[in-house]
């Protein structure tokens, strides 16, 4: 069944292509003007873990995960080193797939 879904997927995007139109809308059209994503803020203790909660709200974040070190252990599962915000780089880079709604 695998191999037929791919086929499937590849005819539905070749007849996009053919008619220069965008996937979707052969596919019965944009069904949403956004998608509601999360952040993972995280810090080494509550405190980090609670500025990079509010730099996420900065953002405009409406959901945010939060998840912080446990003190006195080298590593957690789940806790991110760094600064880790896409923003920046989300809407140009989306712009330039084409067939995009320009929503985004």
């Amino acid at each position: 069944m695998t191999a037929i879904s791919a086929v499937d997927t590849a005819l539905w995007d070749l007849a996009a292509k053919r008619l220069n139109v965008p996937l979707y809308q052969l596919l019965g059209g944009q069904s949403r003007d956004a998608v509601m994503v999360y952040g993972h803020a995280s810090g080494d203790d509550l405190e980090k873990t609670v500025e990079a909660v509010a730099q996420y709200v900065k953002l405009g974040y409406k959901a945010i995960r939060a998840q912080s070190a446990i003190p006195g252990l080298a590593s957690t599962y789940g806790v991110g080193r760094g600064v880790m915000h896409y923003e920046r780089r989300k809407k140009a880079h989306l712009r330039r797939i084409d067939g995009l709604p320009n929503t985004i």
